[in-house]
């Protein structure tokens, strides 16, 4: 798992080399480690996808989205920020399902699966 963060790292550093080509492939990855990796670890995924946003400005709500729906509180350290999160969730219905595409679409609910099988 350490392993497979190391390589989301380097993946983030050259995905201005790479370009939005890589978006789709990127996103797909991404949406598997959504499904499993706790807190701490998603802070590289948001920073991942702040990144590809950068190159690819189509997926700018993606990751704004994941980020909010990662957001820690300034109070309790590695404790999730549930103002935001709820706020994050609020946006998300059928309606958004329509207007995305469907590699966004499964970063979002990878997401959510993950958010349902926690214990939180």
């Amino acid at each position: 798992a350490d392993f497979c963060f190391e390589v989301v790292q380097v993946i983030r550093d050259i995905v201005p080399v790479l370009g939005s080509e890589s978006t789709n492939k990127i996103l797909n990855a991404v949406s598997l480690l959504l499904t499993s990796t706790d807190l701490d670890k998603r802070v590289f995924i948001c920073d991942l996808l702040d990144v590809v946003a950068r190159v690819d400005p189509s997926v700018h709500f993606v990751a704004k989205l994941v980020q909010d729906l990662n957001a820690t509180s300034n109070t309790k350290l590695g404790s999730l920020d549930y103002d935001n999160v709820v706020s994050a969730y609020e946006k998300i219905n059928v309606y958004i399902f329509y207007t995305i595409r469907e590699d966004h679409a499964l970063v979002i609910l990878s997401h959510c699966v993950y958010d349902m099988l926690s214990e939180e």
